[in-house]
């Protein structure tokens, strides 16, 4: 599964590869809010401003509607049919969570638990 999910993750720049990496905080069953995720993006300085005419958030939301549009996110569709939330595969968890620990990022003791050493 390794060889078909890298693609995705090395046609990456190093700005969304970090983004990813922190995705591994979640765990299989957690559902992320897109606003909350990319203002802890924001905190931990994994954004960066690119354009003066928008702000930190904005480049956030790009940053994050790249990381769907290249598969490594899922959305999650409500009751109503919109999407609130977004979700990792277990697959693509697994692999992040690899590169993760093999790039130094983030080592996760027990996925399981949620303990993890960054």
């Amino acid at each position: 599964m390794r060889k078909i999910l890298s693609p995705s993750y090395y046609h990456l720049s190093i700005h969304f590869r970090t983004c990813l990496f922190y995705l591994t905080i979640y765990t299989e069953d957690d559902e992320i809010h897109r606003d909350d995720l990319i203002w802890k993006w924001i905190a931990k300085d994994f954004i960066t401003h690119t354009n003066l005419e928008s702000g930190l958030f904005e480049v956030g939301r790009g940053y994050f509607s790249e990381l769907v549009n290249s598969g490594m996110i899922q959305p999650c569709i409500d009751f109503k049919g919109v999407v609130t939330r977004f979700c990792l595969h277990d697959m693509v968890l697994g692999l992040i969570c690899s590169l993760s620990s093999e790039e130094n990022f983030v080592t996760i003791l027990n996925h399981t638990q949620g303990y993890c050493i960054s």
